[in-house]
């Protein structure tokens, strides 16, 4: 339950810092005491929610780490994807795309292995793929890209990497991908026989 609660009150104040930084730039004569209590509101609801969601049902470790995996990665594409497609003229609402992103990732990492299979070991790993993805293809892009190239263009190459490298690493670490590979049955030894001249014959013998 304790990292339940935790995970609530992680996710909900990355919410309530979105919604508030929204509400901030977009009505100026706000009052910032209401913004304020309205972010301690939603961060303290947040912990809450978690509590009472692993008191019905309790959550794995592993699952509490995918869940917040699952929010910060979606929310890392939604910013860039948001970028990209606006061409860099996001405004504010792109701190609205991000709420959603982190949201809606948070909802996906709930609903996605219920399994007892999940590990950390294996979030870890998705974790560590979206972030290989992202620097193969911006070092890719940087590499070819001009000087002048455009940074939302950037963004969209580089969101594209984390959702192909997240992915990548989600197929291979497939628990039933990876019970089902049969071990390999090639068995190949290297022979070096001298012969009488001073030299050596190299051969391979084994099962293929």
């Amino acid at each position: 339950m304790p990292g339940t609660i935790s995970l609530g009150l992680r996710i909900s104040f990355i919410e309530s810092r979105l919604l508030a930084s929204y509400a901030g730039t977009t009505y100026p004569n706000i009052n910032p005491k209401a913004v304020l209590i309205g972010a301690w509101t939603g961060t303290t609801l947040g912990g809450v929610t978690g509590g009472l969601l692993a008191h019905k049902r309790p959550i794995s470790p592993a699952r509490v780490s995918r869940i917040e995996s699952t929010a910060i990665w979606t929310g890392v594409l939604s910013t860039m994807g948001h970028h990209s497609i606006t061409s860099g003229d996001t405004g504010n609402e792109i701190l609205l795309t991000t709420s959603v992103g982190v949201l809606g990732g948070a909802a996906l990492g709930a609903v996605i292995e219920h399994d007892s299979t999940l590990t950390e070991s294996r979030v870890r790993y998705l974790g560590l793929g979206a972030f290989a993805g992202a620097l193969v293809t911006g070092g890719l892009y940087a590499s070819f890209a001009p000087s002048n190239a455009p940074a939302f263009l950037t963004h969209g190459i580089i969101a594209t990497g984390i959702a192909s490298g997240w992915y990548t690493a989600y197929t291979l670490t497939d628990p039933g991908e990876l019970s089902a590979s049969t071990p390999s049955t090639l068995n190949v030894r290297l022979v070096a026989l001298p012969t009488h001249d001073g030299g050596v014959n190299v051969g391979t013998w084994g099962q293929f």
